[in-house]
């Protein structure tokens, strides 16, 4: 898989990554700081992905049109695919973003997405739901 990291965005996931290891072994108002910075770094990020990135910066802006476009069509959801790479193994995966998938149908905005194939060849996607939350 490509990287799409850039430095900056790269160093502040290591020094998040720091921080948590380091979070575990500390208390009281030690703990309290260094959880602070660490919420402010996730804060952060996407920031920093989206101003030093074009692959981000492009995502957003693209996520940003569509999210306009179903104002605009009076939409009450949106499904937003952005394909990242073309060249995928036999067992591709497609990420699902939407914070509502997971619960149970009948519930007001509980919606089940299904993707059967990634391409006109028949290739079977492997679907996963991305807990956004515990990444950023």
């Amino acid at each position: 898989m490509t990287h799409y990291d850039s430095f900056e965005s790269a160093a502040i996931k290591k020094m998040i990554a720091y921080k948590e290891q380091n979070l575990q072994r500390t208390t009281g108002f030690t703990f309290q700081v260094i959880q602070r910075e660490i919420m402010w770094l996730r804060n952060v990020l996407p920031i920093i992905l989206r101003s030093t990135n074009i692959m981000h910066s492009e995502i957003a802006n693209y996520a940003v049109k569509a999210f306009e476009t179903a104002l605009t069509y009076k939409c009450n959801d949106l499904v937003i695919g952005f394909h990242i790479e073309d060249n995928y193994s036999q067992n591709p995966s497609v990420g699902i973003a939407y914070p509502r998938l997971l619960d149970q149908f009948g519930t007001p905005g509980a919606m089940n997405i299904i993707i059967d194939v990634m391409d006109g060849n028949g290739v079977p996607a492997h679907p996963q739901n991305l807990p956004l939350n515990e990444l950023m």
